[in-house]
């Protein structure tokens, strides 16, 4: 069970299996929870991985790892409406990202599938 200290963030991106960064900006502050992906479509001859990065602050020049954030979606069973997720626990400093920051996600572009997706990430305030 969520606390209403919990909100969610959500972006839908057009090609999960070519390798790229999305954005998505903070508009409240807090601490990143959890993150999900969702596949439309199969992964395609090796797993596809997404690495989490904050942007901790507005303004602030480069970005921050999230300790321990390879969230993979695995060749094996793969199928169209596949999914991922990660809790970070616990939470060390990394995963902070104030008011007009951003959190990003990359993606390695292992599957030579491309296809959409959609990502959820939960913070707590």
């Amino acid at each position: 069970m969520l606390s209403q200290n919990h909100y969610f963030l959500t972006r839908s991106i057009e090609a999960l299996g070519t390798a790229k960064s999305t954005h998505i900006p903070c508009p409240d502050g807090g601490r990143i929870r959890r993150v999900q992906v969702v596949a439309d479509g199969a992964i395609a001859d090796a797993a596809e991985t997404i690495t989490v990065f904050t942007v901790p602050e507005a303004g602030a020049a480069g970005e921050v790892a999230v300790t321990d954030s390879d969230l993979v979606l695995p060749l094996a069973g793969a199928a169209v409406g596949q999914s991922a997720s990660f809790d970070i626990h616990p939470f060390d400093g990394t995963d902070e990202v104030a008011a007009g920051g951003a959190i990003v996600l990359k993606n390695d572009g292992g599957s030579t599938a491309a296809f959409a997706a959609c990502y959820v990430v939960t913070l707590v305030r």
